[in-house]
């Protein structure tokens, strides 16, 4: 009997050791851009445009899908949109289990429609009490809108940088997104100022864009 106690305790303090060990010191899934890596140009030839960013990143033509942030390319877009997604950069996607946060995706897309709607409506603004700021990239001018929305312990924020060029409506949306849940400390959470930082840096990319036609 008392063996059989022993071996009771053992199981248990075994259990609980590997629980708190994935819950508190199991490391993060953190895919992002840690070196400068060399650049590398990608360039949509039928739309006439290329962006610049570290070869390493993960990038595609398909756009995930978020509690706040559907796979359509453009922010706030309206029913019955004829938007084109082109690409996507992601600069740092991060997923916890035991940590803060749960998870964080910061990254860059990327549309473009000709529709004579949607180009009528490229400078729209989607909150009329919050006036967006305007900014040159590479003799480009372009409308920018911030946008930022939370509910359910995640967020969404992102600047839609907005400009018309040959009769297209060009959008490029610089944004992050995540969950803000907390849990008890754990000494992998990621503070909030990583994390913006992730966010800021992915100036470096915005700034590439340029119009080859």
């Amino acid at each position: 009997m008392k063996k059989i106690t022993i071996a009771l305790i053992v199981l248990i303090l075994l259990f609980l050791w590997l629980f708190f060990w994935k819950q508190y010191f199991s490391q993060p899934i953190i895919s992002q851009n840690i070196t400068p890596d060399p650049l590398t140009t990608y360039t949509d030839t039928g739309y006439g445009f290329s962006i610049q960013y570290p070869k390493d990143l993960l990038t595609g033509m398909e756009f995930n899908t978020f509690y706040h942030l559907p796979n359509a390319w453009m922010s706030e877009s309206a029913p019955g949109s004829q938007w084109t997604p082109l690409f996507r950069i992601v600069w740092v996607y991060i997923e916890n289990t035991g940590s803060y946060p749960r998870y964080f995706d910061a990254e860059i897309r990327i549309g473009a429609s000709s529709d004579a709607n949607d180009v009528a409506n490229c400078y729209k603004n989607p909150y009329d009490n919050r006036p967006p700021t305007s900014t040159t990239i590479n003799g480009i001018p372009f409308t920018v809108f911030i946008i930022q929305d939370a509910a359910a312990m995640q967020y969404l924020e992102w600047l839609s940088y907005r400009t018309v060029h040959n009769n297209t409506c060009f959008v490029m949306e610089h944004l992050k997104t995540g969950s803000n849940y907390r849990d008890d400390h754990s000494p992998l959470d990621i503070s909030d100022t990583v994390l913006d930082a992730y966010f800021t840096g992915m100036d470096s990319i915005v700034q590439t864009f340029k119009f080859i036609n």
